[in-house]
């Protein structure tokens, strides 16, 4: 009704609300699938400023990130939960830090690896977002 729509709460509950299903989304149907099954599509979720940490290694900008991830053997990810949180910073659109765990399987090892994930997406100028920070880390 006019009157919920108008409530400050409401609104930031809507809000909160779609965040969460972008980061739901880019986690379930963008990220992982494309890292398993087709890793050039990865790149366009980074720019020159993003920044990956990978178990402890840095990766400057989409082209190292890109050439990092294309050079990990094939992999499959199962996820068991993933997060989604906005992120207001001071005269900036929300940024989301969306965090993921699960095991990933990779072609070149025999077991099982469990992991946590965590990406910090901002909107660009453009109006889409992109990942400002990757993080991840095997968990023992």
């Amino acid at each position: 009704d006019a009157m919920a729509a108008a409530d400050p709460l409401v609104e930031k509950r809507m809000q909160f609300d779609h965040f969460t299903r972008g980061g739901e989304h880019f986690v379930q149907n963008l990220y992982y699938k494309n890292f398993d099954a087709n890793r050039d599509e990865l790149i366009q979720a980074y720019k020159p400023t993003s920044k990956l940490v990978w178990n402890g290694n840095p990766h400057d900008g989409a082209e190292k990130i890109a050439a990092f991830q294309k050079s990990l053997p094939g992999s499959e990810h199962k996820l068991d939960s993933m997060d989604c949180h906005p992120i207001y910073l001071e005269g900036n659109s929300p940024a989301l830090l969306v965090s993921a765990a699960g095991t990933v399987k990779y072609s070149t090892k025999p077991k099982v690896q469990h992991f946590c994930q965590s990406f910090v997406l901002v909107r660009g100028d453009e109006g889409s977002y992109f990942v400002a920070n990757d993080n991840f880390r095997f968990l023992p």
